[in-house]
């Protein structure tokens, strides 16, 4: 796309601290990823990223495409608008939504979301993270049922009523399972990465975010 090439290597660094994945900032640098390459990320390129726990997989592709929603804008994770549910949680950065956790008084749980890659975009667009993948997330139990309870109620107002009912529905599908964080992320050392060379990034293969990608997350911003 015209406009991907506007999100320079730098910002794109900025962007994935934004959506809290930083510790894949050392493996970006090497591969010399910017808007462009972001666009048309295929599995094979996480792959060579390192990229391969499937939570943050997914974490990076509802990224990708609210990018894409707010039509490339380099900074949409930094400009919430004038408007409440979907619209605006699309736009939280993972500190917006460490913020929000402590306004409903779950503060003590935002240190589980350091690594995780949660972020807005992930909550609104993809239909399987839903109440349950949050408490699995930040560390709430299943034996804590008001507290879970309570994640619940503060997770659905939050998103809106479309988007909540979306998750519902998703719930009553069969085969339906929620997006399973079920590994502790390992924050690798903050050491100067000592590769030489520019990884070459593959073309090609399955893409991440493919651009036809209009799946019915969308509706549920409205």
């Amino acid at each position: 796309m015209k406009l991907a090439h506007m999100m320079s290597h730098d910002q794109m660094l900025d962007w994935l601290a934004d959506i809290g994945l930083a510790q894949y900032h050392d493996i970006f640098i090497d591969g010399l990823v910017d808007g462009n390459m972001l666009n048309e990320l295929s599995y094979d390129d996480l792959s060579i990223l390192q990229v391969n726990i499937p939570f943050h997989q997914v974490s990076l592709k509802r990224a990708i495409q609210a990018w894409r929603m707010c039509l490339y804008h380099k900074e949409y994770l930094k400009v919430l608008p004038d408007v409440k549910g979907a619209q605006q949680v699309l736009r939280w950065p993972a500190s917006k939504v460490s913020d929000w956790l402590k306004s409903i008084e779950l503060g003590n749980y935002c240190s589980q979301l350091e690594g995780t890659g949660l972020h807005g975009a992930l909550m609104v667009l993809e239909v399987t993270f839903n109440d349950d993948s949050l408490a699995q997330l930040v560390g709430i139990p299943s034996n804590k049922g008001l507290l879970r309870q309570h994640l619940m109620l503060s997770f659905m107002d939050i998103i809106g009523p479309v988007c909540a009912q979306g998750k519902l529905d998703a719930r009553k599908t069969k085969h339906f399972h929620h997006l399973e964080p079920v590994w502790r992320p390992k924050m690798p050392s903050r050491k100067k990465s000592r590769r030489k060379e520019p990884i070459t990034l593959l073309s090609g293969d399955t893409p991440l975010c493919p651009l036809s990608d209009q799946s019915t997350e969308h509706s549920s911003t409205d």
